[in-house]
């Protein structure tokens, strides 16, 4: 008969605040615990699920290759849907889901009321992950919202826990990071959502290749 020894929390996270833990009960089994239930799995067919998930999750993403992820039909799979419903406010069209590097897409910092184009490793939200500067980010989040007179939705908490979800389960593409090209800039390419994303990215894995979903104005369709 196996006996339970101990229990070691492989992986933990929160989904929509929502707990979603992976633990391995040593010598037992494994035990996938998801908001009110348990899942029970040896060993093999845990990794046997998980290779599936693995497997679902590039179908998944060459699957939306050919589809509009800011359709109402796969806006949930394919990009944030906040961004997706304003997409149509401001005439944005989804073009094609691309190969980028890092390196070839820039994020807009808003400096002196005025937006600014630059690298991501020389962004203010970057800068202030790279040096822990908890100040300097809650700062330009402050001066966002004073510009825009709105409540933006973004915290200092809620980063470090994006980045740390990445840093320990991965990258998951699925909701994934939006750019369009910046008028008159010789095809350079800005991120329109998912720029805390991608300087997560940046500073775990320096330049790396994303896909991302790129935009274009309705009427260059």
């Amino acid at each position: 008969m196996a006996v339970n020894v101990g229990v070691l929390l492989l992986a933990s996270q929160k989904i929509d605040g929502v707990r979603l833990d992976i633990e391995d009960n040593i010598g037992e089994s494994i035990h996938l615990h998801y908001k009110n239930m348990r899942f029970d799995f040896t060993v093999h067919d845990f990794l046997t699920f998980s290779e599936g998930c693995k497997k679902a999750q590039t179908q998944l993403v060459e699957y939306l290759a050919n589809k509009d992820p800011s359709s109402g039909k796969n806006i949930e799979v394919g990009i944030d849907a906040t961004f997706a419903k304003s997409c149509e406010v401001n005439g944005l069209k989804f073009k094609e889901i691309i190969t980028v590097s890092l390196n070839d897409i820039f994020c807009t910092n808003l400096i002196d009321g005025q937006y600014h184009y630059k690298n991501i490793s020389e962004s203010i939200i970057f800068t202030a992950l790279s040096k822990k500067d908890k100040k300097l980010y809650d700062n330009y989040i402050d001066s966002f919202g004073k510009a825009f007179n709105t409540n933006p939705n973004y915290s200092w908490e809620k980063f470090m826990e994006l980045m740390n979800s990445i840093k320990s389960l991965g990258y998951d593409e699925r909701c994934l990071i939006a750019t369009k090209d910046v008028a008159g800039g010789n095809k350079t390419r800005q991120i329109i959502d998912g720029q805390h994303r991608a300087c997560i990215l940046y500073y775990l894995y320096k330049d790396i290749k994303i896909k991302a979903a790129h935009f274009v104005k309705e009427t260059e369709m």
